[in-house]
């Protein structure tokens, strides 16, 4: 077949794609023979390119699954940032005890301790923290990374086989 005569075909296709659609889903859904012979073509076609197919598909799906994971995965870190951001305000932007204010290394701690139990015991704890300790201000403080740790040795909060 001409490359030419191909490449008209194809130029005439798309000036007059709604047209010649709906013609033919006029004709497909008023001539019983007309849907028959496209029934009858499309299942040959089907058969005959069976693997091809399913490949296409399936490249298909591992693409739209993969930008769904990752569109998904952004949205549930910015929704958790944002969270973050609103408790750390909440709670002074500081460490309690040495006044620290990188937001980087401010943690939200449990008063008396319990966290654990706390995040065990609630479903989606961090969707939920904003409004735990908006609820309950008393039991939580801001502290750094360094002050939570030695708070947590020094309160024997820390049950581990490893720690001195």
């Amino acid at each position: 077949m001409d490359t030419t005569y191909t490449t008209q075909r194809k130029e005439y296709y798309e000036k007059n794609k709604e047209r010649i659609n709906e013609e033919r889903r006029s004709r497909y859904l008023n001539d019983k023979e007309y849907r028959k012979n496209t029934i009858n073509r499309n299942i040959q076609y089907y058969e005959k390119n069976k693997d091809k197919l399913y490949e296409k598909r399936k490249g298909y799906y591992i693409e739209y699954y993969q930008s769904l994971r990752e569109y998904k995965i952004t949205q549930q870190l910015a929704r958790y940032h944002n969270i973050r951001k609103n408790v750390v305000k909440f709670l002074g932007e500081k460490c309690v005890k040495c006044g620290n204010s990188d937001f980087r290394v401010l943690q939200v701690d449990h008063v008396n301790g319990g966290g654990g139990k706390e995040r065990k015991a609630n479903k989606n704890y961090s969707h939920q923290l904003e409004n735990i300790v908006k609820k309950n201000k008393e039991n939580y403080q801001l502290l750094c990374a360094n002050c939570n740790i030695i708070k947590i040795y020094e309160n024997g909060e820390h049950k581990s086989k490893f720690s001195p």
